[in-house]
């Protein structure tokens, strides 16, 4: 009689305290994180890259003033996430303007998806201690406890498409009714609302309930993240802003010339994204295709379509992401499909081990599953020149060498089994490369992130710190425009293009010159020129009205465009005042920042 309560209590116990350990570590990797980034900055919490200030300017605007722009006086595209803005909106329409509500969220986000991993592990038959160990090792790969410090919208995509990635594994089991329609759209429009990139996730999943003959679900599909995309087009038509944000035109890979040079840009974007970046995009890429290889063996087939259908959506959405987006600039753009492979992963190769029987399954002798690991051991190492220029070598070449003995052995093994290679493959290949991914993508971004929030607050910071004490309702020239923006009232002229729509036209079409650059400047009369120096020359250079009057210069940087800022204006007169102006303002900046002045003309 006492005996049933205590079993029945025994998993629930075992769950609260799979909790309470993933909370605790968690917890002390975002203190961990903040106390570095504060010594950093003389106590002054600032995200590590500018792009948050961005959503927090048009956020004050839109839900301070009603205006979707990064000044309060124009609507400008320079968002490639409303649903984040939106939510930054909302928040300072109810507090008022704060710049913790983007780190709020990020942590409340990252939490909740360690959290609902951790929670759907133990649901579809891991064991506690294991869906502990895969959800910290997913949070730290991704890596989650970074992203809230970045203070961007991919801590809230990496939940969406999680919830996404485990939606599919169970709609995927049975036939669509028409209670899932609205969840469908509502998932899949926020997903899109949030990063367009989400659209490639559809790809698979429409095309298995193509198959399938699923029209409700096809059409859910397609409604939502046309929704979402194309609503915000028509939002943004009727608001006199192009049809797709500034970001994504200026940084996405845009048609061009022929068609077959377009198709090799393609090849090669997809060829630099997923072999020459971060050592973990590529073993886990290349895993995930063993994974896909092993699981469609005969014996693993049945019952398993979900996990085959899951694996496959990550593999197709990374490989449309290299060829059309971005990957790199702190970890956060490839992080949705960084977390997705490594579950889809995990649940797999549970779903392998579960169903290998007892006497290690039949023999193999150079089957074309031990082939297909060959190759990719040998493509893999071949890529070694790739890792040692750019990235991890170490790391890098001890996985290659150890993927090369599994098979060389699996060769020379006559006994081998389809078991025992999996147990190889699992027990001691997977964990090397979530130990390498470890390495590369959380301790290093671990040790990166504070040296980035001291090159925003040394720079970015001080210029609006600048700005904000002699020109803070001023006309201001500028090329990274979050922080000018957000702590100013200023008129902008944004160099970059972001914030100024005729700026970016001329830079789609090549057209951004020294002449169409001077009559820019002669048209809004800037009081003050604040611009990486370095992004412009040749075709582009500074037109002779430009007068430089110094520079501010900070050590190497990790996150900002460049170490040097250049401060100037449009004639002698306002140069000499602005050298007066930062010459007063230089005994507060930090001491790291070196200010070098120019002569100016007679």
């Amino acid at each position: 009689m006492i005996a049933k309560p205590a079993s029945a209590d025994k998993p629930k116990t075992s769950v609260n305290l799979g909790l309470l350990i993933l909370g605790g570590v968690m917890f002390a990797s975002y203190l961990l994180l903040l106390k570095n980034d504060l010594r950093q900055t003389a106590g002054h919490f600032t995200y590590g890259l500018d792009d948050p200030y961005i959503h927090l300017a048009i956020a004050k605007n839109f839900g301070l003033h009603g205006v979707w722009g990064v000044t309060q006086y124009v609507n400008t595209s320079s968002s490639s996430s409303p649903m984040w803005t939106i939510l930054l909106a909302l928040i300072m329409k109810v507090t008022g303007k704060s710049i913790y509500a983007p780190l709020g969220l990020g942590l409340i986000f990252s939490t909740w998806s360690a959290i609902y991993l951790y929670g759907q592990f133990l649901r579809r038959g891991l064991a506690e201690t294991p869906s502990v160990v895969a959800s910290l090792a997913v949070f730290f790969v991704g890596p989650l406890h970074v992203l809230p410090f970045l203070g961007m919208e991919q801590s809230l995509q990496v939940l969406l498409v999680l919830v996404f990635a485990f939606w599919l594994l169970d709609m995927s089991r049975r036939e669509s009714e028409n209670r899932d329609i609205f969840p469908t759209i509502l998932l899949t429009f926020a997903m899109c609302l949030t990063r367009y990139e989400c659209v490639f996730l559809m790809v698979v999943p429409l095309l298995a309930k193509l198959r399938r003959r699923d029209w409700r679900m096809v059409v859910c599909l397609v409604v939502g993240p046309l929704l979402a995309i194309g609503g915000f087009a028509l939002v943004s038509w009727l608001s006199g802003m192009p049809l797709v944000p500034n970001s994504i035109l200026l940084k996405g890979n845009r048609p061009g010339g022929s068609a077959v040079a377009y198709l090799g840009n393609l090849v090669m974007r997809v060829r630099t994204g997923l072999y020459g970046t971060w050592p973990t995009v590529t073993d886990l890429g290349l895993f995930a295709i063993v994974s896909a290889i092993t699981v469609q063996q005969k014996r693993f087939r049945a019952g398993t379509e979900p996990y085959r259908l899951l694996l496959w959506t990550a593999i197709v959405a990374t490989v449309l992401h290299a060829a059309f987006g971005l990957i790199g600039v702190l970890f956060r753009y490839e992080a949705y499909f960084i977390v997705l492979l490594a579950v889809s992963e995990i649940l797999v190769w549970w779903q392998i081990l579960s169903r290998i029987s007892a006497d290690e399954g039949p023999t193999l002798k150079k089957d074309r599953f031990l082939l297909w690991i060959a190759g990719l051991a040998v493509g893999q190492y071949a890529l070694s020149t790739v890792f040692f220029v750019y990235k991890i070598p170490l790391y890098s070449m001890l996985l290659m060498v150890w993927l090369v003995v599994v098979c060389v052995l699996s060769f020379r093994k006559e006994t081998l089994t389809t078991g025992l290679l999996a147990k190889a493959l699992v027990g001691r290949y997977l964990p090397a490369v979530f130990l390498v991914a470890l390495v590369d993508r959380s301790m290093y971004a671990t040790t990166l992130m504070p040296n980035a929030s001291r090159d925003v607050f040394t720079q970015q910071c001080q210029m609006s710190r600048f700005i904000h004490s002699y020109y803070r309702n001023g006309r201001i020239v500028a090329n990274d425009i979050g922080a000018v923006s957000y702590f100013n009232n200023i008129h902008l002229l944004d160099f970059a293009g972001l914030a100024s729509d005729r700026v970016a036209q001329l830079r789609m079409t090549n057209e951004f010159t020294t002449s169409s650059m001077a009559l820019l400047l002669q048209q809004f009369d800037p009081d003050l020129i604040v611009v990486y120096p370095e992004w412009f020359g040749g075709a582009d250079a500074f037109p002779s009205s430009v007068v430089p009057v110094a520079d501010w210069l900070i050590p190497p940087v990790t996150s900002a465009g460049k170490s040097r800022v250049m401060f100037a204006t449009t004639n002698l007169a306002r140069a000499k005042v602005l050298r007066s102006q930062l010459r007063e303002f230089q005994p507060s900046l930090p001491k790291i920042v070196h200010v070098r002045y120019y002569r100016l003309p007679n």
